[in-house]
Order: structure tokens, then C-alpha cells, then sequence
């Protein structure tokens, strides 16, 4: 039987060792170059994960999910070419979702926080945003592309290059944690319980964790087919929304046209869990809901196509 159980983490090492030998040197050494608070240098999200699961509470089966979900996330979420438009095409919703989200309940808290972790941080909407209103917190900005960093106004000794799900930072080393644009939605459920216990982790007893969310009213029914395009200076990007019953997540493609000529198309895929869900998860990884709101309301709506969810570490 002991040696049943033991062929999993063998089999998991090879993938893991499988997995890093598959990356470029080019990609090993900007991920190693970027530092992350305290000077300690962090390595690839597949390198982290693998000290996650060896001391960790998740059974295999669990960790077999963990591990599919982030090997796609990996696929798909590069944002490769979508980070050199994003700016351009979703700074203004951004900005404003931002606003009426995080930086409103972060004011209503009236914290002062010194280390602030922004999960998903993208092009640093939120680090821009939350240096405004806090000048003297130290702002680190994680995201799972390089390419989004690179083309993001973070100071490069801020970046992490890491996974939502299984990033590695010094135990109890952050007073806030946020995560806004409806970051946490390309998480699906094994991925965003393993992302709630690195936030238990890394948050000081009393921290907060605040960040916006995607309803299951928007992903399942608003989105469940749904097209439309913007233009930029003669550039259109089509979005595509398709929601799968069976694997219960949406599918968004992402074409950019400049006339009839296709320059690209990325694939992501955005989920959403009710608030019961999100608070077991929570609770689960030592997190107490104080607050769940509309965006941009003082009130809970479940037919809201986004909510604001205020946590604390207990």
C-alpha cells in the first residue's frame, strides 16, 4: 500500500522535471532575474508548486487538478499578444473598476498598509491606482505572464513572475493582498482554494484580502453567447464569449483584425463560484468574510454581474 501511495509523487517529480526542461533558457533566466520582497529571488510557478504539494494538505486526486488547471493556465494565459494592446483597449474599464471596487473598500477600511501583494496585476492598473492612496506601501505586482510585466509601469524589482495558485513569498510578510479586474475568474476551483491558502499564508494576522469578482450571473448567462469588437486606431479586436455547461466555465477568444487580415488570437477561460463556495474556500484557508457588495454598490445582488468580496485573516 506504501508503495501505492508513494508512485504519484514520483511520477509528479518526472512531470515537474519534464516540465522545466521544456523552458527556454531565455524564459528560465528573465523568470529567475526578477526578485521579489526581501530580496529573495523565486523561481517558476511549476518549481513553486512542487514545494507546495510536498507540504501541503491536498490529496493526489486534488493535486492531479491542481496541476491539469495550472498546465493550462500556462497555455493560455501567456497573454502574450494581448499584452502589447491591453492598455490601449481596457485601461478606461479598468481603471474605473478599480475604482469603484477595491480602492473604495480599501478607503473604507482606512488602513495604512506598508506591503500590498496585487494578484493578476497585469500592466499595474492596480499598482497606479494603490500608490495614489497609499505612497508609502511597498506595491508588488505577481502575474503569471512575463509578457504583461514586462509591458507593465511596475518598478522590475516589484514583478513576480508566479502563479495565483502557487506562489511562494515569506510567511506572514503582507498586510493586504488585492486582486482586481476579475483576476481570480482563470482560476477554477482547485486552483482558487490553493490561492487562498498562499494568501493565508503570506498575510499578517488582522491582513486583508480584497479583490473583484465576476458573478455566476455574468459568466453563465451574460456571457453565455456573446460577441462584440472594439476599434483602435484601425486595429479590431473581436471577443468571443461561449459558455461551457459541461466543464461550467466561459470561453473567450480574443481575434485582432487590422481590415481583413487576422494578426492573432489568444483562447482564455474565465469561471465564477457563488459565495458560498468562495466563503468554505476562504474559511477553508483561515480567511473570514466581512464583506460581499455589488461593484460599485453598498449592497449584495446575486443577479450583479460583478461583486467586491472584503476578507481578513484570522
Amino acid at each position: 500500500r506504501m508503495r501505492l501511495l508513494r508512485f504519484p509523487k514520483i511520477v509528479f517529480i518526472c512531470q515537474v522535471r519534464l516540465e522545466r526542461a521544456r523552458e527556454t533558457r531565455a524564459e528560465r533566466d528573465h523568470i529567475h532575474g526578477l526578485a521579489a520582497p526581501g530580496s529573495i529571488e523565486y523561481g517558476t510557478a511549476t518549481s513553486n508548486y512542487l514545494v507546495i504539494w510536498m507540504r501541503s494538505k491536498y490529496n493526489v486526486l486534488d493535486h492531479v487538478r491542481i496541476w491539469r488547471g495550472l498546465m493550462e493556465r500556462k497555455r493560455h494565459a501567456r497573454y502574450g499578444h494581448w499584452a502589447s494592446y491591453y492598455e490601449a483597449f481596457e485601461k478606461p474599464g479598468s481603471r474605473q473598476t478599480w475604482r469603484l471596487g477595491i480602492i473604495q473598500e480599501l478607503s473604507a477600511l482606512a488602513i495604512d498598509p506598508l506591503e500590498i501583494l496585487d494578484l493578476g496585476a497585469g500592466t499595474g492598473t492596480g499598482y497606479e491606482e494603490m500608490r495614489q492612496h497609499f505612497p508609502r506601501a511597498r506595491i508588488c505586482g505577481l502575474d503569471v505572464s512575463a509578457d504583461m510585466l514586462e509591458a507593465s509601469c511596475i518598478p522590475p524589482e516589484l514583478r513576480i513572475h508566479a502563479d495565483m495558485s502557487c506562489f511562494e513569498l515569506p510567511v506572514a510578510s503582507i498586510d493586504c493582498v488585492v486582486s482586481g479586474y476579475d483576476s481570480l475568474n482563470a482560476l477554477d476551483k482547485y486552483a482558487l482554494a490553493s490561492c487562498f491558502e498562499r494568501v493565508g499564508r503570506v498575510l499578517r494576522n488582522g491582513g486583508y484580502l480584497v479583490f473583484d469578482y465576476s458573478s455566476s450571473e455574468l459568466i453563465r448567462h451574460v456571457w453565455a453567447d456573446l460577441r462584440f469588437q472594439r476599434e483602435q486606431d484601425g486595429l479590431v479586436l473581436n471577443f468571443t464569449h461561449t459558455y461551457d455547461r459541461v466543464l461550467d466555465r466561459s470561453r473567450v477568444i480574443l481575434e485582432m483584425k487590422e481590415g481583413e487580415r487576422m494578426h492573432w488570437t489568444e483562447v482564455h477561460y474565465h469561471y465564477s463560484y457563488d459565495p458560498v463556495v468562495m466563503r468554505d474556500l476562504m474559511q477553508a484557508a483561515g480567511l473570514r468574510i466581512l464583506k460581499i457588495t455589488d461593484l460599485g454598490r453598498s449592497f449584495f445582488s446575486p443577479s450583479s454581474e460583478a461583486h467586491v468580496y472584503v476578507a481578513q485573516r484570522q
